[in-house]
């Protein structure tokens, strides 16, 4: 059986298809500088879910230099009762237009288990926070905004074990938000 393809937006596309009628979603449309936020939000995510069959899986090929998208898609998949997996996919045949690649695997926890040693949970932060079709925040997922971030936390976390949580300098320490 060849499987269909539909080319198109994928959330107005899939608006109108039938309920639980595939088992894979593959969104593939990040690898430029514009990002589709409204391919990755609580709604769209909740649109997808319900155009799969029991035990199907969306796939997101999430691969951008700049971008790092795959903890948004694990903070957004969350609250939805879904679990994420993400990969890195190293193959490169440049003759063949083969580039490395970053996929997200989306799916209900019961119907998606780690599919091979090479997929990992989705490393979600506590800062990080679901995108919905009325909150995106594309500055938070900009890798240097990221990396800055995460060594801010890990400099913080260093100190509130240094002063046992009080004060450092003799200033009060609070936890940031």
């Amino acid at each position: 059986m060849v499987p269909d393809l539909i080319v198109g937006d994928g959330r107005l596309r899939l608006r109108d298809a039938p309920d639980a009628a595939y088992d894979l979603i593959v969104v593939d449309a990040f690898s430029s500088d514009a990002v589709p936020v409204h391919l990755l939000t609580r709604e769209a995510l909740l649109l997808y879910d319900r155009k799969l069959r029991a035990g199907g899986a969306m796939l997101f090929n999430v691969s951008n230099r700049y971008i790092d998208l795959a903890p948004m898609l694990g903070a957004t998949a969350r609250p939805l009762g879904l679990v994420a997996y993400d990969r890195d996919d190293d193959t490169e045949d440049l003759s063949i237009g083969l580039f490395p690649s970053q996929w997200v695997l989306v799916g209900r926890p019961g119907a998606l288990t780690t599919p091979t040693a090479q997929w990992t949970a989705v490393d979600v932060h506590p800062g990080d926070r679901d995108w919905t079709d009325d909150y995106s925040n594309v500055l938070a997922v900009v890798r240097p905004v990221r990396l800055a971030r995460d060594l801010l936390h890990a400099a913080w976390r260093r100190v509130l074990s240094t002063t046992g949580g009080t004060e450092a300098a003799g200033v009060p320490v609070t936890r940031p938000q």
